[in-house]
């Protein structure tokens, strides 16, 4: 498997039969994904986890095959057929998708993936993706967004309803997590992937959503809750950046 850091909450990953590109929004799409959308020979799948601007961007439009599948949450599909985003892209097999919701996708190539999705506690969803005998979970904003000055009750909220999502996916085998950290929440910016990785079983981390405040990945990986924690987080710190797991 090849991970590819694009920008922001944006990967790609390849795999032997597809490649999935998570949140793009912005920079540089990797070679390995435009050869393998003019070449056919591999499926392909973008993933949009909401409609903020730093998650999705309707260029992805323009990389329309036979062999590329847009998986989108719900809530931009409004704004997509308002702006007319698809209007010469009549062919784009697009999905859109709700919180909760599973299916099987079967590409050109013969890949097959299972989705699920998460409510997110901002906006959209989060996904997971298991295909090729790995399982893949992007967050999009789906976290325990604690913000200094919230008051309790608000916290409280954020708290139960970020965990209750992740109780929903309690000791699953998940190969690899794209999970916000994010250096606005200060004090609490581990609190979300923290939980996460304490009720799951994943292998490898890899830290999004940092706007650019790379010492962040540092200061998770030595955080006193992560120590214990088997897993192995990387250092996503120059977009293009390439890892091979």
């Amino acid at each position: 498997m090849k991970v590819s850091y694009i920008h922001h909450s944006g990967f790609a990953i390849e795999l032997e039969k597809s490649i999935y590109i998570f949140d793009y929004y912005k920079k540089e799409i990797p070679d390995f994904v435009i050869k393998a959308v003019e070449d056919g020979c591999k499926d392909v799948y973008f993933f949009s986890s909401h409609g903020h601007s730093d998650h999705f961007n309707p260029d992805i439009f323009g990389y329309e095959n036979d062999n590329v599948y847009f998986l989108l949450s719900k809530d931009i599909e409004e704004k997509v057929i308002y702006r007319g985003w698809l209007d010469g892209h009549e062919g784009a097999q697009v999905e859109y998708i709700e919180p909760y919701q599973a299916m099987n996708i079967q590409g050109k190539n013969g890949s097959i993936l299972y989705v699920e999705t998460l409510k997110s506690t901002d906006r959209g969803v989060a996904f997971l993706v298991t295909s090729e005998g790995k399982t893949v979970y992007h967050a999009g904003d789906l976290n325990n967004w604690i913000f200094d000055g919230l008051d309790k009750a608000k916290l409280g909220d954020m708290k139960a309803r970020y965990t209750r999502e992740i109780d929903k996916i309690k000791d699953r085998i998940i190969e690899v997590a794209f999970l916000p950290v994010d250096y606005r929440l200060g004090e609490y910016f581990a609190e979300g992937p923290v939980y996460f990785l304490k009720n799951t079983k994943t292998t490898n981390v890899f830290p999004m959503h940092m706007w650019k405040e790379y010492e962040y990945i540092d200061k998770l990986k030595k955080h006193p809750d992560i120590q214990y924690i088997d897993c192995c987080i990387y250092d996503v710190d120059e977009p293009g950046k390439c890892w091979i797991i």
